[in-house]
């Protein structure tokens, strides 16, 4: 997700998740960068478009509120 929405790279987003988990007291493993990046490697994934409206919004350089559930 930070990847595709920040735009970040996996440096970025190992550091953002270590940084978040340690500000609040949680001692929770952050995978390296190093396997990230064989993981990456190793998998396909497709993005399907499923709002039209919302990629709209992107390409012109709207903010979006995004809700993961």
């Amino acid at each position: 997700t930070f990847y595709r929405l920040f735009n970040w790279g996996m440096r970025q987003i190992t550091g953002y998740m270590q940084e978040f988990w340690a500000l609040r007291g949680l001692d929770i493993a952050v995978p390296s960068f190093g396997l990230l990046s064989e993981r990456f490697r190793a998998r396909e994934i497709q993005v399907k478009q499923r709002c039209q409206r919302v990629a709209d919004c992107l390409s012109r350089g709207e903010a979006i509120s995004l809700i993961v559930d």
